[in-house]
């Protein structure tokens, strides 16, 4: 309805130019407006998409394919290709450590290496899409905001040391694709209440 009144004033407005200058017009009919709504329709269009990215704050694409983006509300959004070891201290990247709470994890990220975000203090979610197969040795351990952990469907492999030490980790809910699972996985999470293994893990 929004887009018809104005797409009306804007008809208009022609008409009364036209008139101006002597040409004849009866004025818009109700066909004249279609283009004039899908210009307004392309606009807002173009508005949303400008929109979805004004929070980024960072964005980088590695040599290996990995994309990552950070957004000013703390998400951190990674996909495209394996996360390599120590992740956190790659190039620049490591000044907005402090400042996420959110991981995901998305399409393409098969392996997530070594410590890859371990000691990110800040962090309080982590969802892990459904490519991801293999967690590796100690991959988010002294995460000690970490609340909330969403595993994919894909996790097979879960290696030593994963979680180890994420003091505020309360549920562990692991689901039927994981075969593989390490030692020492959730020590020191001390506030772990509710832990939850699937059926085809073999230790």
């Amino acid at each position: 309805m929004k887009k018809r009144i104005i797409a009306s004033i804007l008809a208009l407005c022609l008409s009364i130019s036209a008139t101006a200058c002597g040409i004849s017009d009866t004025g818009p009919d109700k066909n004249s407006l279609d283009p004039l709504e899908d210009s307004i329709d392309a606009a807002e269009s173009s508005v949303t998409t400008v929109n979805e990215y004004e929070n980024v704050i960072y964005t980088e694409t590695f040599e290996n394919g990995l994309h990552i983006t950070v957004m000013s509300d703390g998400i951190l959004r990674v996909d495209g290709a394996n996360v390599e070891e120590n992740f956190k201290t790659r190039n620049i990247f490591r000044d907005y450590v402090e400042n996420i709470n959110t991981l995901e994890i998305g399409d393409g990220v098969h392996l997530i290496e070594d410590k890859a975000f371990s000691g990110y203090d800040k962090l309080q979610k982590i969802i892990i899409g459904d490519t991801t197969e293999e967690i590796g040795y100690s991959a988010f351990s002294g995460c000690s905001a970490l609340t909330d952990v969403s595993f994919g469907n894909s996790v097979r492999k879960i290696e030593d040391y994963v979680f180890s030490d994420c003091i505020s980790l309360k549920d562990a809910v692991l689901g039927d694709s994981v075969e593989y699972l390490g030692s020492y996985v959730f020590s020191g999470c001390t506030a772990l209440k509710n832990a939850q293994f699937g059926a085809n893990i073999a230790t």
